[in-house]
């Protein structure tokens, strides 16, 4: 049983945290402010399946994402979008499961992290950002994030991430 104080790394490889700075060598991947999680809570939500929108505003992050997906065995891209409102029009679509969210894309941050949240209760929130600033990440986080992924110029952290939430 997890408590509030607790916090899990996310989107460093081992080989990755130990070069990188202290401030994004770890960081939680859900916590829970004000009581410990339901006693039938695994810690981290579990999507249904490996059904994968990504919400990122520059069209080469998201077609890296698409060709990277194409052979993944259990995840399976079903959509994309470039800013806030046709991400809240592609969840609506396309149903995933699993949603890669860039905080940079217009409309992007904790205000539409908490709207997917209230509108999406189930749906497994990754950050995907270029932000490595320990305070962005707690915001996300704090505003419903499920985990958080430094974008590294390499895909490998965003894929075991989304293998290991599917």
């Amino acid at each position: 049983m997890s408590t509030p104080s607790e916090t899990w790394p996310v989107g460093l490889t081992a080989d990755q945290s130990s070069t990188a700075s202290p401030e994004l060598s770890a960081g939680p991947v859900r916590r829970w402010p004000d009581a410990a999680p339901p006693a039938d809570h695994d810690e981290v939500r579990r999507p249904a399946s490996g059904r994968v929108l990504v919400c990122d505003d520059r069209c080469e992050v998201r077609d890296a994402i698409e060709l990277a997906l194409r052979s993944h065995p259990v995840l399976r891209l079903v959509g994309q979008a470039e800013d806030a409102s046709s991400c809240l029009r592609e969840i609506d679509r396309c149903r995933p499961d699993l949603l890669i969210l860039d905080v940079n894309m217009p409309g992007g941050g904790p205000s539409i992290t908490r709207e997917l949240r209230r509108r999406w209760p189930g749906l497994f929130i990754l950050v995907y950002s270029s932000h490595g600033q320990q305070r962005v990440r707690e915001q996300m986080l704090d505003a419903g994030a499920d985990q958080f992924v430094l974008k590294t110029g390499r895909l490998r952290p965003l894929l075991t991430a989304l293998a290991a939430a599917a």
